[in-house]
């Protein structure tokens, strides 16, 4: 029989769990990160977009992307703390 095959999965250093933390790093930095950038767009919308029509899409789009990105920095939060 293979030695490999009478190792448990405990025995090797697991590279899925480095993996899996630097994707949800990487993915909690750039919710955070879009927060200023969904502030901005809103502003401008309000101050430098013309047409009314087109500014009500902007900010409709901007307000709702920012709630989401609030709701799961929020949700990211309470579970951190959770576990």
């Amino acid at each position: 029989m293979n030695e490999t095959s009478n190792k448990t999965l405990t025995s090797e250093p697991d590279g899925h769990a480095i993996t899996i933390f630097i994707i949800a790093y990487c993915e909690f930095a750039a919710i955070v990160l879009s927060l200023p950038l969904n502030c901005i767009i809103i502003f401008f919308s309000i101050t430098k977009v013309p047409q009314s029509l087109a500014r009500t899409y902007i900010l409709n789009i901007s307000v709702v992307t920012l709630f989401t990105v609030v709701y799961w920095i929020l949700q990211d939060f309470v579970l951190r703390h959770l576990m």
